[in-house]
């Protein structure tokens, strides 16, 4: 019986060794194809991810110009009801940052306005 737990002990130990040998090795001189295979996955990953950017700047451009209902079918068709929502909070948000950036430069134009009245009023005086 004690014979058993320390075979079973023995051979954990030896396995274990063996694995972080194995990590330490694939760490420090990766093969190279594990390396294509990393490379693949950025790549499968920078492509998916550009796929839904095009896909979300293309919503943000037509938001104005498409029923809410068919944007919301449209999205629920493509993505799941949890991204359907967070897009729908994204163009929301996107379309009060515009209004916000269009008043500000509107309030801007008009500063540069008075500025310049002050301007033409001191060369008055």
């Amino acid at each position: 019986m004690v014979f058993l737990a320390s075979a079973f002990v023995y051979a954990f130990s030896v396995l274990l060794i063996g694995l972080d040998l194995l990590y330490w090795l694939w760490i420090v001189t990766p093969c190279s194809s594990c390396t294509m295979l990393h490379d693949l996955v950025k790549v499968s990953y920078g492509f998916e991810h550009r796929k839904e950017w095009n896909w979300r700047t293309q919503l943000l451009k037509d938001r104005l110009s498409t029923d809410s209902r068919t944007t919301l079918r449209l999205i629920r068709d493509n993505q799941g009801e949890m991204e359907a929502a967070q897009i729908v909070v994204d163009l929301f948000e996107t379309h009060y940052i515009q209004e916000a950036l269009q008043d500000y430069e509107a309030a801007e134009r008009d500063n540069k306005t008075h500025e310049q009245r002050f301007e033409e009023n001191e060369f008055c005086i």
